[in-house]
């Protein structure tokens, strides 16, 4: 199936009605719990591909919608949209990193990934390392005992850099290492990183995945695990969606 068809008859919401052609856009901020869905939520019985909805703030149909459709097409288990790029990349740096531990980055990144691997994370106590070309050799060099991520982008921006990928996803697996790569300007359309052995992507869905220039999202792309770890965080704290009505 081609790309344009794959992602049109790929996941439809958990709450649509089957007879609509488009679908429904849930703009509500609590759901209606019956005695039996209340029961499934406290006991913690739901079936795995059944979702209780509780509050909006944590998860809603509209969302869980693109966010399956974005995970098929990266061919991952699961993804998690955010309100922005960079919240995107904040969010997975965090599920992988805390005080005290060190990542290796490219050092030719997006200017504001740039500015939160050299200040804000210095503030957390995670320490960084920039390594302009990321070998195996060059890896090795700047590897630590507490190193626990490489972050590095699928064409880097802005001089379109191309890594190779295959040598880093290689070493990072012997190494113990997580990898996290933004595919923002291929987009999975033209390139699908995790097929190539890297653990979890990001996008600015800014870009390419919207297409028109007239929203700002992020979106994280890997194991359902990991998704979910980072959706629970999410809703203690921040709370990451935008509004249901941009993501439809």
């Amino acid at each position: 199936m081609k790309p344009d068809a794959f992602f049109i008859n790929t996941s439809r919401g958990a709450l649509v009605d089957e007879e609509a052609l488009v679908e429904p856009v849930y703009r509500t901020s609590t759901f209606v719990f019956t005695e039996e869905r209340l029961e499934k939520w406290l006991q913690g019985t739901a079936g795995e591909e059944e979702i209780i909805y509780t509050y909006g703030r944590s998860r809603n149909p509209t969302q869980i919608s693109l966010q399956k459709k974005i995970a098929a097409l990266e061919h991952g288990e699961a993804a998690l949209v955010t309100a922005s790029g960079m919240a995107a990349i904040t969010m997975a740096i965090l599920g992988y990193c805390k005080s005290g531990d060190h990542l290796i980055y490219a050092q030719t990144v997006y200017g504001g990934t740039y500015n939160l691997m050299a200040h804000v994370l210095k503030d957390l106590g995670i320490d960084v390392t920039f390594v302009q070309d990321l070998t195996a050799e060059n890896l090795n060099r700047a590897k630590r005992g507490n190193t626990r991520m490489v972050y590095f982008e699928t064409v880097a921006n802005p001089t379109l850099e191309i890594p190779e990928f295959d040598e880093i996803a290689a070493w990072a697996k012997k190494s113990g290492v997580h990898t996290v790569v933004d595919n923002t300007f291929t987009s999975p359309y033209l390139f699908r990183p995790l097929d190539w052995g890297i653990d979890t992507v990001i996008h600015s869905g800014t870009k390419y995945i919207n297409g028109h220039g007239d929203l700002v999202a992020g979106v994280v792309v890997g194991s359902t695990a990991f998704c979910e770890g980072l959706r629970k965080k999410s809703t203690w704290t921040s709370g990451r969606f935008f509004p249901p009505i941009i993501v439809h």
